[in-house]
């Protein structure tokens, strides 16, 4: 790895726009997940928890999330205290809900206004979130939830974030203000390439490489990380 200093050492939360699109760049290891479950509710107190919603694009993220950090999954009781229907005299909590951009979308579908009673409205991966909307005709749940972030960041009362390691869609498929939050690359910790090995298939790449090293390995369905973790095995 290379780099110091984690996402949450690197950026100024003064520095976040209220009437834009904060799009931060980083890669993978860089400590996003860590800058937005931590880092943000921590600098709110115990409110946090009624004014921060982490939008993440997969219910396996989403439950993977939930295992290790402090974090809380959607729920009608919470819905009702976060937008004011509920009253609510105990503690907060310095965490966050977290649900899918379908969910965000399935609740913007009957509210439209949802979006305007978080302060910060964090994006995981929403290059994802842009693609997903094509699957089907649109309008559907993630461009209904794409189109109520276009809203949240124009409303002047909602932060919103993007945190993403290719944010190039973005740009082009977000119809609002925008901005790229500037971070010293140099000093940001991350993984580096340090040799690259041609394959045709997954199967013959776990063959030869060393058991006893760590790795991440990407697939875009569940089926078939279960069918290589089986061929690892």
């Amino acid at each position: 790895m290379r780099g110091s200093k984690h996402l949450s050492e690197l950026i100024d939360l003064s520095a976040l726009k209220i009437d834009a699109l904060n799009i931060v760049k980083a890669p993978t290891g860089s400590g996003k997940t860590y800058f937005a479950l931590t880092a943000i509710p921590h600098s709110i107190g115990e409110k946090a928890l009624w004014q921060v919603v982490y939008l993440i694009d997969t219910i396996n993220g989403k439950d993977q999330i939930l295992r290790n950090y402090n974090a809380y999954s959607y729920c009608k009781a919470w819905d009702a205290i976060a937008t004011g229907e509920t009253l609510y005299w105990g503690d907060g909590d310095e965490s966050v809900v977290i649900m899918t951009y379908a969910k965000f979308g399935q609740l913007l579908e009957t509210r439209p206004d949802f979006h305007k009673h978080f302060k910060y409205i964090i994006c995981d991966e929403m290059p994802s979130a842009i693609q997903y909307q094509y699957f089907e005709k649109r309008p559907n749940l993630c461009s209904i939830a794409l189109h109520g972030l276009e809203r949240a960041v124009r409303n002047d009362s909602t932060t919103v974030i993007a945190l993403t390691a290719t944010p190039n869609q973005i740009p082009s498929n977000f119809d609002a203000p925008y901005t790229f939050i500037p971070i010293d690359e140099a000093e940001l910790i991350h993984y580096t390439v340090d040799e690259v090995r041609k394959y045709t298939n997954l199967e013959y790449l776990i063959e030869h490489l060393n058991p006893n090293e760590t790795g991440i390995c990407y697939v875009k369905h569940i089926t078939k990380m279960k069918e290589i973790e089986a061929h690892a095995a």
